[in-house]
């Protein structure tokens, strides 16, 4: 059984490359994308739960930061760890995010190389096993 992995970003470009970067480099895990944070709130079945959640942090209307709490509380979210995604080294955006409940906050990839050595970090650090 694959290891389901949740991407929320409404840069539909980015997920295709996310996408086509686990099919390369981590096969066994399935990447379900949603444009929204409300799409996936009404979308996604809490049976079908996800091992890992990647959240952009810059979405319309409201942060990734801002959505961590509905997140955290949401039941189909429990216990899964969510992590941030975002264009911006700011160690402030960083920092408030982790405090806000992020598991962890990473740079978007900016080449191959770069988008490799994160699907397997992710692999590695949330999806083995």
């Amino acid at each position: 059984m694959k290891s389901r992995v949740v991407m929320i970003d409404d840069d539909e470009e980015e997920a295709l490359l996310l996408y086509h970067a686990f099919i390369a480099w981590q096969p066994s895990i399935e990447l379900n994308w949603y444009a929204s944070v409300q799409a996936f709130l009404d979308n996604h079945p809490t049976a079908a739960k996800a091992r890992l959640i990647l959240l952009d942090y810059n979405l319309p209307g409201q942060t990734g930061k801002d959505w961590l709490p509905t997140f955290l509380a949401h039941p189909c979210c429990q216990g899964v760890p969510v992590v941030l995604f975002t264009g911006s080294e700011s160690k402030k955006v960083h920092q408030e995010a982790i405090q806000a409940g992020a598991a962890n906050v990473f740079v978007k990839p900016e080449t191959q190389e770069e988008m490799k050595e994160l699907v397997k970090h992710f692999a590695r650090t949330w999806l083995s096993g």
